[in-house]
């Protein structure tokens, strides 16, 4: 293998590496903090630690006149962006930028060159100066097994210093710890563990849990297997 496409395979396995870190961080997250807010803010300081991230934050859609997505949790590098760029879920120029199109279509939306996209002209300057150069808007919806939407009128928000950052399964990925962080706010609202009202504050003795269990446990063996690929790679 030319050492150009070795160095290439490293650089993709130590990337794939740090990934399934955070993923295991976050879903351990889950079983560990009391509240809504909490495990809002642990989740974006998990992902601002792995260094993919220049900044995360959380917005939840308001019904006041301007469609305000206000933030409600945030971390990293830069936070002042989000006083001078305000989002909207609604249909008017604030509102085409990826937290807006994400919460109206219930599906992520991303960009990967912020400075060349015409939809970023409004921003792409005070994004530049923190360092944002890729970004992502990952709505807080799910449907459980019975078909039933959760719909937390929220989104995850996360900004990379990188160019081209996210591919498909890059947002495959965050999509589902997106889907993960619903459900475990669905619990604590108390709508999927009703023994949260007897003080246990996590997923215990529930479905939720279990399948939360399950995902970390084969998140731990995908880090594994990649730690070891990254071993043979160096």
């Amino acid at each position: 293998m030319p050492n150009e496409d070795r160095e290439f395979e490293k650089e993709r396995l130590k990337r794939l590496d740090r990934r399934l870190r955070t993923f295991c961080n976050c879903s351990a997250t889950f079983f560990q903090v009391e509240s809504e807010a909490e495990a809002l803010q642990s989740i974006c300081a998990a992902l601002v630690e792995g260094d993919d991230f220049r900044m995360a934050w959380i917005g939840y859609c308001e019904d006041d006149a301007e469609r305000t997505i206000r933030p409600v949790a945030k971390a990293g590098v830069g936070l002042d962006f989000l006083e001078r760029v305000k989002n909207s879920w609604g249909t008017t120029e604030v509102g085409e930028a990826p937290p807006g199109i994400a919460a109206r279509t219930g599906k992520p939306c991303w960009i990967n060159d912020i400075s060349t996209e015409p939809a970023a002209a409004g921003w792409a300057t005070v994004a530049a100066e923190a360092g944002y150069i890729s970004c992502i808007a990952l709505p807080l919806i799910v449907h459980d097994r019975r078909g039933k939407v959760i719909d937390l009128r929220g989104i995850l928000n996360l900004y990379s210093g990188e160019r081209e950052y996210f591919d498909a399964s890059t947002v495959d990925h965050y999509a589902s710890l997106a889907s993960c962080l619903t459900h475990a706010v669905a619990a604590f609202r108390g709508h999927l563990a009703e023994d949260l009202t007897s003080g246990v504050r996590s997923l215990r003795a529930t479905e939720q849990r279990k399948r939360a269990e399950e995902a970390l446990q084969k998140a731990q063996a995908e880090l594994a297997s990649a730690s070891r690929l990254t071993m043979m790679a160096q």
